[in-house]
């Protein structure tokens, strides 16, 4: 470790102690080293309009994004995204791409990481600028004002016990010119089906004379096929930049649900079989244009969506066999448009304003035809909405002992929002941030709003599959039964009432260290939900969802979402990620150096309460103590994730993982159902990278191409279930919890430039 290293770490730890901190501004890019005779130049960067006066809390340059190792913007933003909830900055961003929002991430998903210069981050509330919310994050991704590739991509994996093989091959074309880009990108990927009978999960019955297996005509996951095409032009005219993306997808899975029986005996030598297709196309057209002061931004898109199910299953009563034909058509356009920026000039800085105005026409048309009464419907949506957010400065930070501790602004939001069939929807917000020195930001907020059940959850075609396992806490017991899936047009719209406190620090400047935290209390009245788990309590007050027959068996669950009458949040929330360079010249991130170094994040929320009433009048449900969040336990009090990462001259290593605390849950009156524990649960994701250009410098093939390893569920680690007696219930086996275990995925990535 050099001299300069080392006092730099020691500046962090004595840092981290006071408080104390550097300014948060992006570090300028500096010339090379002047003589007496020649001119000195300092190049400055100037903020994208619209942030200037934002928090500044993080800044990535070309060393440590080729640090991540990953292969588009895609991946980027997500890992990117992910260390940032580790910072306390816990909602999605909002994207702009060189200072302009992106309404569809589809239009910059395939730009290759090499193609992104700078990454900056800026805190909430700076969204509401860009019509966000107060929440949001800013992500300004800066593009390299040249960069032409062509890009190759192939990957394949396994299950280290054997099946789960997946493959996924890719092509993409970039050009950028300033501020004129397009791209170009397909890919196709295919899974292969996993049966039950390959995780050891065997259930025998008779048929033909003879004993049959069902778990091998049983998939635990499905075989899929997948192909998707996406390509956007972008172009700037004038003063106004305009951009045009449109892509399509092509998705087919089949599973089976096993051979058909009767009283226990098989009647077909055919597995029941459900196969789903889905073919959607979209296109959108974005356009940004600054007059003035005055930032213009809006998009008119249109998304189309065709999915289709033909499902086999048996009678409950008879022999026979029949199949399920349900289509779900829709068609969905719509425009949006937001104007931002100063209105006036006050004492303490320009009052901004933001105005977004929405609107979407849906359709959605599904047919059903097979054992019941064939039939159609038709449901039609025009939502419009109007959303305006003013920014008050109250006063302005200063520098001197008689200045105001810190700078204070107030943004305060309101939306009126018209749903045909739904009823006016109104939402209310307010934040409150205060900062009271360069790097440090409080800010408080509260938020009321509603939101409709979408066309889908509303009309979706009712899909019955036979021979689903369930478990029932009521008889403690594993049952296969008919599962019901589908619209449910008695939901109504939510409330939501949202409280948040935040702090967070960047005590030596944006691309070093970050830390975070943020209490969050939610109340939501009738939200929609599907049902958690068979226990008592849920089958009582939903009894009309679950059907037994004359022995009390379990045979059937109608597992459509549901209005509950109200839930009740809160939690704690705190983390940070730290950036340290390996390269002994000490550079800052984002000034040009190789990102040789280590990044470390991590965060721990801590639920203080998860409490659902399912029913007015019903007693409340407490998720942390012995009621289920979802079929696999209780909500648990703690939730632990981290991330290293190292990158040395070509070479990578990433490090993820996550740690959850147990749960139980007290299901019924069985004495093998009331208990039911679900263990802790740890798992670790490790990926290697290398850049062979790197390694065999003289090698023309191996020129920007970049060879990675992943190992997923790196221990093979899965939840353990336990019920009173300490035995593990059928539907909780292994295989069932978690059906691949360990991944191992081998990926090639090669640029043509």
């Amino acid at each position: 470790m050099g001299r300069r290293t080392a006092l730099r770490m020691a500046a962090i730890g004595a840092a981290i102690c006071t408080g104390s901190g550097a300014a948060s501004l992006p570090v300028a890019e500096t010339q090379p080293a002047a003589t007496d005779n020649d001119p000195i130049i300092v190049t400055g960067y100037r903020l994208p309009d619209g942030l200037d006066g934002a928090q500044l809390i993080d800044q990535v340059g070309v060393g440590d994004i080729a640090g991540y190792g990953d292969d588009s913007l895609a991946d980027l933003l997500a890992d990117m995204d992910r260390e940032d909830d580790a910072a306390g900055e816990d909602s999605r961003p909002l994207i702009l791409l060189n200072g302009k929002r992106v309404f569809n991430l589809s239009q910059i998903a395939d730009l290759p990481t090499e193609s992104v210069r700078r990454v900056e981050v800026f805190a909430a509330p700076a969204a509401l600028r860009f019509g966000g919310s107060s929440t949001q994050k800013v992500m300004n991704f800066v593009l390299r004002n040249r960069y032409r590739s062509e890009k190759a991509s192939a990957g394949g994996g396994f299950a280290t016990e054997g099946g789960g093989q997946r493959a996924d091959a890719g092509l993409s074309m970039t050009r950028v010119d300033g501020d004129n880009r397009s791209t170009v990108g397909a890919m196709a990927s295919g899974a292969r089906r996993l049966l039950e009978s390959e995780r050891g999960i065997h259930s025998r019955v008779t048929g033909f004379d003879a004993i049959l297996d069902q778990g091998r005509f049983r998939t635990l996951a499905p075989e899929q096929r997948r192909y998707a095409l996406n390509g956007t032009i972008a172009r700037r005219l004038g003063a106004a930049s305009l951009s045009v993306n449109a892509g399509g997808t092509f998705d087919r899975g089949r599973s089976l649900f096993g051979l058909p029986e009767l009283d226990g005996v098989v009647i077909d030598d055919r597995p029941l079989e459900q196969e789903v297709r889905n073919l959607g196309g979209y296109v959108t057209v974005e356009a940004n244009q600054d007059v003035g002061r005055w930032s213009l931004s809006g998009t008119g898109e249109y998304g189309y969506r065709d999915a289709r199910s033909v499902t086999d299953r048996s009678r409950a009563a008879s022999a026979d066999i029949v199949t399920d034909r349900a289509r779900a058509t829709t068609n969905t356009g719509g425009l949006v448009a937001v104007v931002s920026g100063p209105l006036v000039d006050a004492p303490a800085g320009p009052i901004r304003v933001s105005v977004r105005g929405d609107l979407t026409r849906s359709l959605l048309d599904d047919r059903l035809a097979g054992t019941g009464p064939a039939g159609s419907s038709h449901l039609a949506r025009t939502d419009a909405g109007t959303w305006v957010d003013v920014e008050l400065p109250i006063a302005r930070r200063k520098d001197g002992s008689r200045g105001l501790p810190g700078g204070l602004s107030a943004h305060l939001n309101a939306g009126i929002r018209s749903v045909s069939g739904v009823r006016t929807l109104h939402s209310l917000g307010a934040t409150l941030s205060w900062v009271p020195r360069e790097g440090v930001i409080v800010a408080a907020s509260l938020k009321e709003d509603r939101q409709p059940p979408s066309l889908v959850q509303l009309g979706a075609p009712v899909i019955a599959t036979s021979n689903v396992p369930y478990f029932d806490y009521v008889r403690g017991e594993t049952v296969e039964v008919t599962h019901l899936s589908g619209g449910n047009p008695e939901l109504d719209a939510d409330r939501r009432k949202t409280l948040t406190i935040s702090a967070s620090a960047v005590p030596f400047g944006p691309g070093v260290l970050r830390i975070g935290a943020d209490y969050k209390r939610s109340r939501i009245e009738g939200p929609i939900a599907s049902l958690p788990a068979g226990t008592a309590d849920i089958q009582a007050a939903f009894p009309e969802r679950f059907v037994r027959d004359s022995d009390g068996a379990l045979v059937a669950v109608d597992d459509r979402l549901v209005n509950f009458a109200r839930e009740r949040r809160e939690q704690l929330h705190w983390g940070f990620l730290l950036r340290h360079s390996l390269e002994e010249n000490g550079g800052e991130p984002g000034d040009g150096d190789d990102g040789n170094g280590i990044r470390l994040s991590f965060d721990h929320t801590w639920y203080l309460t998860d409490e659902v009433q399912l029913r007015p009048g019903l007693p409340e449900l407490d998720l942390l103590h012995g009621d289920p969040k979802g079929e696999y336990g209780g909500q648990p009090r703690h939730l632990l994730q981290w991330e290293l990462g190292a990158f040395w001259h070509g070479m990578g290593a990433r490090l993820s993982g996550s740690w959850h605390s147990g749960t139980h849950v007290h299901g019924g009156a069985d004495t093998a159902a009331d208990g039911l524990r679900f263990s802790t649960l740890m798992q670790n994701e490790l990926r290697l990278f290398t850049d062979l250009g790197d390694r065999l410098p003289g090698e023309y093939w191996a020129r920007d191409l970049r060879v990675s390893l992943t190992a997923d569920n790196l221990l093979n680690q899965r939840q353990k279930v336990r019920d009173a007696n300490g035995d593990t219930p059928f539907r909780f086996r292994p295989g069932y919890l978690d059906p691949f275990g360990r991944t191992v995925r081998l990926e090639l990535r090669k640029i043509f430039d």
